[in-house]
């Protein structure tokens, strides 16, 4: 009689593998807890995450280093959050349908532009990827340890939650944030710029789906 396939390695690789699939999910969601906090939509989040993995494959593609590639996603995302600012904000576009329409643009757009640039194939081109840091004890702990064994920016998402939480309730900038989202009109008395912060949120929210 075979034994039980519920084994430590069995729930150790599914814990692990839903982890790995929970990072970019979070850095994306801490982007949009900024756009929403201040007031805004963003129904965009699947097009920018897609657009983000093709710009940072491709930069890690061409300069061989998977940083880069990382570098070239961010800014990108600060450039499409820039431009959905322009066009809910400045233009007065509806943000669902707006946001709903990206999705269907980036994946038409990267579809395009993979088969345009890398052709088709069978065998999948490879690129460097981010190198896992082992933190010494931690890491051989049973079935938790992988949770210490991960690339920097896992590390770095985790770390954003207590400093995102630190920003929007303890900071002056987070006031203003959450004074912009509750109510605009009276943040716009009190002096804020409601539109040029909701700009920044726009391309902070964008950027980090981008590096998601």
């Amino acid at each position: 009689m075979s034994g039980s396939v519920i084994t430590v390695d069995f729930i150790t690789g599914l814990l692990s593998g839903s982890f790995a699939l929970a990072i970019p999910l979070l850095l994306a969601t801490l982007g949009e807890v900024f756009v929403e906090r201040s007031g805004m939509l963003n129904m965009g989040i699947e097009g920018m995450i897609l657009l983000g993995c093709f710009a940072s494959f491709l930069g890690a593609l061409y300069s061989g280093s998977a940083y880069v590639g990382l570098l070239v996603a961010v800014v990108l995302g600060v450039a499409i959050g820039l431009f959905m600012g322009l066009i809910t904000l400045k233009m007065g576009a509806n943000q669902a349908i707006t946001g709903v329409v990206f999705n269907f643009f980036a994946i038409g757009l990267t579809g395009f532009f993979n088969r345009f640039i890398l052709g088709v194939t069978l065998i999948p081109v490879k690129v460097h990827t981010l190198v896992k840091i082992a933190i010494p004890i931690l890491s051989n702990i049973p079935i938790i340890g992988f949770l210490f064994n991960q690339n920097a920016l896992a590390y770095a998402a985790i770390l954003m939650v207590p400093i995102a939480n630190f920003i929007l309730f303890r900071t002056n900038v987070g006031l203003k944030i959450r004074a912009v989202g509750g109510n605009a009109l009276a943040a716009d008395t009190m002096g804020i710029d409601v539109i040029k912060l909701r700009y920044a949120m726009w391309a902070l929210g964008a950027a980090l789906a981008g590096l998601a």
